[in-house]
């Protein structure tokens, strides 16, 4: 219909995604993006309904909404009219974007507030991982009363997985890294095998840590 969308975009949810279609030549979404569940993206408004009531007159509305590259917006994130977000960004979930969203940020709240740059937020999710990844191990052993297997951890599979494509199993780790792949390939994981990374939660389970 118009809208201009960039390569690489993935929109989870389609069907709840809500995209203002009566102006799309307004809309621009870079390379990259992310777009969930929820999200809603207006260029103009119907206010003016208050005013036709009022003084009889009707008026259009008409602001353009532009997105950059390499942008992930979370579940129920609302773009109003005018709004933009720069390169590099993350969107918390439930935000309400009403300006210019400055480039290499994480943005939350309503209206979106800074919380930090993406560098900082990069270092406090990598310092983390592998507390979650043990944490979400136990609750499977907890919750299932079973061990907990490879194919578990789609998203985790950085910390103990062997860098040769013969060992990946169902873990889709090329469609995870897409076109970084090569860099995936070139790191060394932190446990020399599941079996390492079971043993240390295990450990950590007994030690209550």
């Amino acid at each position: 219909m118009g809208v201009k969308i960039g390569e690489n975009c993935e929109f989870f949810g389609r069907l709840f995604i809500d995209i203002d279609v009566t102006r799309p030549s307004l809309i621009s979404i870079g390379n990259n993006v992310v777009m969930t569940k929820g999200v809603t993206l207006l260029t103009h408004g119907y206010d003016w309904c208050v005013f036709r009531e009022l003084y009889g007159e009707s008026m259009g509305s008409a602001k353009s909404i532009n997105i950059g590259n390499n942008v992930f917006i979370g579940q129920h994130v609302k773009l109003l009219p005018g709004s933009s977000i720069g390169d590099n960004c993350i969107i918390g979930v439930g935000s309400v974007v009403t300006k210019h969203l400055e480039s290499n940020s994480v943005y939350a709240g309503n209206p979106a507030k800074f919380i930090c740059t993406i560098s900082d937020y990069y270092e406090k999710r990598k310092a983390s991982q592998l507390e979650e990844a043990i944490y979400y191990a136990i609750s499977i052993m907890e919750r299932y009363k079973r061990m907990p297997v490879m194919d578990d951890f789609g998203e985790f599979f950085e910390l103990f997985l062997e860098r040769d494509e013969s060992k990946f199993g169902n873990i889709q780790v090329k469609h995870q890294t897409r076109n970084k792949f090569e860099n995936f390939m070139r790191s060394k994981p932190l446990f020399n095998g599941f079996d390492e990374f079971l043993l240390h939660v295990m450990h950590c389970q007994k030690s209550g840590s």
